[in-house]
Formats: C-alpha cells, structure tokens, sequence
C-alpha cells in the first residue's frame, strides 16, 4: 500500500463504510427475493469491506501519535481476506 497521509487515510474510510452499506442494502434487496445464496455473499463481501475499517484505524493512530506506519504490512493486511474477517471479529 502506497503511503497515506491522515485526510487520505479519513476519506478512504469513509468510502469503506460506504461502499459496505450499499453491499449490505443490496443483500437485503436479494434476501427479500429469496435469493439466499447471492445474498449471503454481498453480506459476507459487506463485512469484509467493514474489517478494513479497524486496519485504517490502526494505520490513523500510529500516525496521529507520530509513529511509523508500515505501510507493506497495512497493504498485505487490506488485501488479506483472513485478516479483514479477523480484524472485524475482534472489534466486536
């Protein structure tokens, strides 16, 4: 992942949780026409999308506390299916 600098790293967050909100909405439109199957995956492709959040989070204080990102590590773990499912579980 390329180097962010905290406004970046703030719109990029909220373009996540945009970005799960409408996979989310889309689940429920499936669901409600029994399409259970589709649905199931926008709500898990949503809460990957949402396990993102704590990652930039993460990234957001290190910098605020004037702390070294590393940035390689922030990309593997972005893309990392394991760990967005991970992070979002241990934020609950």
């Amino acid at each position: 992942m390329e180097k962010l600098n905290l406004e970046r790293l703030h719109q990029l967050r909220l373009s996540i949780f945009d970005n799960a909100e409408s996979l989310y909405k889309e689940a429920k439109l499936l669901y409600a026409n029994a399409m259970y199957a589709r649905a199931y995956l926008l709500a898990h492709f949503a809460y990957e999308e949402l396990g993102k959040i704590p990652i930039i989070v993460g990234a957001i204080g290190k910098l605020i506390q004037g702390e070294e990102v590393d940035w390689k590590k922030v990309g593997k773990r972005f893309r990392s299916h394991k760990e967005k499912v991970i992070s979002e579980n241990y934020h609950h």
